[in-house]
């Protein structure tokens, strides 16, 4: 009967607290349906540019599903592959009878369905060879530099190979090369965040807060000063992550580590801001760890781990919403692609 009355009592007090039953029941089926929309979103258009390129290999890949072929000039081309408004180049070379396949690289997605799409290719060319001619499809060999060689079967008379390259990223770079961008801003996030709010609440239900009010230090001095001593703290376990993340685990980075280091300072401090301003909404330290599904969950799935270019508006417009997006772009921009602060600045 003891028993009882004290599930009996548990009971009561979980229901009577609205944001705990939230967590449990509502922010798990908000968190799966985020999750069916991410993972459902139909495959993404890729984006082609030709320069040179035959005409039968040209319109055998505008065939291919989820696919646009433009054909531009070598320049146009250069500048659309670095600027993101293509996914990957096609050159020919008439001499050696050859095309080459440029990736942009720095999507590991797109990079992966963009080969696919070659292999494609491959078949079509193939299909299409052995029905008008009999051609036998013709395998290249690897190149000295260690580009991969896929063969497209065209005329018996001329072996046509296309050899792949990357503007960015390429056989080097390791899975953890591509998403440790993303993990380590994500990290950064969410540790700073939840210091900055459970401190904070601390102070306020412990009286420190109150009575700093009586003292003649101004609102504005208070929040400046919290800011600094939460953010002496902020800042160090930024540079941990950060060090440990580049000279721990060996993760490539092609830009300047002081840009990175830049925009991790720049995240922390969005993080100690946004956690000090939600804990004014929280009574208890369970309470404040509350707003982690709402604020930080989502966005592991919408700050770039996962390719949002496909997916419904609603969905990128909520990804704009949170800050971790625009930190993501920005350490993939600089530690993937190699630009400067100026070309990632929003």
């Amino acid at each position: 009967m003891r028993v009882l009355v004290v599930a009996v009592r548990l009971v009561r007090q979980l229901v009577r607290d609205r944001r705990t039953l939230a967590m449990l029941f509502v922010a798990p089926v908000v968190i799966l349906l985020l999750m069916q929309a991410v993972f459902a979103t139909p495959t993404l258009t890729l984006r082609f540019d030709e320069v040179n390129v035959p005409a039968p290999v040209v319109q055998a890949l505008k065939g291919l599903s989820n696919t646009t072929v433009q054909s531009v000039s070598a320049g146009t081309a250069a500048a659309d592959l670095q600027n993101g408004r293509a996914d990957a180049l096609l050159t020919f070379d008439a001499g050696s009878h050859a095309l080459k396949l440029t990736v942009e690289g720095s999507q590991p997605a797109i990079t992966a369905q963009t080969l696919n799409k070659m292999r494609e290719l491959q078949a079509q060319l193939a299909k299409q060879a052995s029905a008008q001619a009999g051609a036998q499809t013709s395998v290249g060999n690897a190149t000295e530099t260690g580009t991969a060689t896929i063969g497209l079967p065209t005329a018996p008379s001329a072996a046509l190979t296309v050899a792949v390259g990357y503007l960015h990223g390429g056989s080097t770079f390791t899975t953890i090369d591509y998403f440790a961008p993303v993990l380590i801003g994500f990290f950064i996030f969410l540790f700073v965040f939840i210091l900055s709010g459970v401190s904070f609440l601390r102070e306020r239900t412990t009286g420190t807060l109150e009575r700093a009010l009586v003292t003649p230090l101004t609102r504005m001095e208070m929040v400046a000063g919290y800011l600094l001593g939460f953010g002496g703290f902020a800042v160090l376990q930024t540079l941990v992550i950060q060090s440990v993340a580049v000279y721990g685990l060996k993760v490539t980075h092609v830009g300047s580590l002081w840009v990175v280091t830049l925009f991790n300072l720049l995240l922390a401090i969005v993080a100690l801001s946004l956690g000090m301003l939600l804990s004014a909404f929280s009574r208890t330290e369970l309470q404040m760890l509350q707003f982690i599904p709402l604020v930080i969950v989502p966005q592991i799935f919408l700050s770039g781990i996962f390719e949002l270019r496909g997916m419904p508006q609603w969905l990128l417009a909520l990804s704009k919403v949170f800050p971790l997006t625009y930190a993501a772009n920005a350490l993939r921009g600089v530690m993937i692609r190699g630009d400067s602060f100026g070309q990632v600045w929003p």
